[in-house]
C-alpha cells in the first residue's frame, strides 16, 4: 500500500477480501494482492483482475502503486505450449545450467482425510506457488486432488506413483528441471499399496535420481517398513557415483537422505 493511501480497519479489510474472492472465484491471497496495491478500492481491483484475465498471457498492470506483471496460464494453455517445438527447446535450454540454489518440498498432504480437503488442497497450491520449488515429493495424494493440483500448477510436470486409491506424486518444475524417465518399484509384501517412485532427471549438467516413497504405516508393520527401507537403500546404493540421489517421503515420520 502507498504510504499516503487508505488503510482500512481489520474488519473492513476482511470484508473487502471476502467480497473480491467471492466475485472473482479466487482466494484471499489473490484478493489481497490486487486490493493492497489499489488502496483497497474494490472496483479498481476488480477491473484490474478481470482486465488481466481477459487479455490472457502476460499482462503489465500500471494502475496500482507499483507495476505488476501478471501471467495467466491454465492447464489447456500449458498443454498446447508443451506441444510446441520452440517452447520445448526453450525449456530444455533453461536447464542447461544449474541454478545457484535448489528448492525442494516433501509433504504428506493427507488426502485420505475428507475434513476441509478442498481448503487444504488450495493451501498446498498456494504454498507451492509461493516457494516455487524445483522438486516436490507428495504423499497420500488421491485422484481428485491430483486433478486439482495439475490444473492449478501447470508449470510442473506430475509423475504419480499410481492412479487409484492414494499414492505418491513427484513434481518437477519444468523451468529448472528436465525430466528423463521414471519407474515405479513395487514393495512385494505391502498390504497398503506402497511403492518407491523413482524419477531420473537433470538440472543443467547435474544428473538427479529422485526417490519418493510412503512406507507402511503403524507400529505393527515395522518389519515390513524395514524391508521397504532395504529395497530403497539398495536402489540408492546401486546408483552410479556421477548421479546425485535424493531420497525422501514419509517413513512413518519425516525422512530425507541425499547423496551428492
Amino acid at each position: 500500500m502507498n504510504e499516503d493511501g487508505y488503510a482500512p480497519s481489520a474488519k473492513e479489510a476482511t470484508d473487502l477480501v471476502t467480497k473480491f474472492a467471492e466475485i472473482t472465484g479466487t482466494d484471499t491471497a489473490c484478493a489481497q494482492f490486487y486490493l493492497q496495491d489499489r488502496d483497497w478500492d474494490l472496483q479498481r481491483s476488480l477491473d484490474a483482475y478481470f482486465g488481466a484475465k481477459k487479455s490472457g498471457g502476460i499482462s503489465v498492470l500500471t494502475d496500482g502503486d507499483e507495476p505488476q506483471i501478471i501471467l495467466n496460464i491454465n492447464k489447456d494453455v500449458a498443454s498446447q505450449l508443451a506441444k510446441s517445438e520452440d517452447v520445448a527447446k526453450l525449456l530444455d535450454t533453461a536447464t542447461t545450467k544449474p541454478p545457484s540454489e535448489f528448492r525442494m518440498i516433501s509433504w504428506n498432504i493427507d488426502g485420505l482425510d475428507d475434513r476441509n480437503l478442498k481448503m487444504r488442497t488450495k493451501s498446498v497450491v498456494k504454498i507451492i506457488q509461493t516457494h516455487n520449488p524445483d522438486v516436490v515429493f507428495l504423499q497420500e495424494v488421491i485422484p481428485k486432488t491430483l486433478d486439482y493440483l495439475e490444473n492449478n500448477l501447470p508449470q510442473f510436470k506430475f509423475i504419480p506413483g499410481n492412479v487409484d486409491g492414494y499414492f505418491t506424486v513427484t513434481m518437477l518444475n519444468m523451468f529448472t528441471i528436465h525430466y528423463d524417465s521414471h519407474e515405479i518399484i513395487d514393495f512385494p509384501a505391502t498390504t497398503m499399496g506402497r511403492n518407491l517412485l523413482k524419477v531420473e532427471a537433470h538440472m543443467g549438467p547435474l544428473k538427479l535420481k529422485l526417490l519418493n516413497t510412503h512406507m507402511e504405516s503403524t507400529g505393527e508393520h515395522a518389519d515390513e517398513r524395514i524391508n521397504q527401507l532395504d529395497i530403497s537403500f539398495h536402489e540408492l546404493s546401486r546408483t552410479d557415483k556421477s548421479v546425485n540421489v535424493i531420497m525422501g517421503g514419509d517413513l512413518y515420520g519425516t525422512f530425507f537422505m541425499a547423496r551428492f
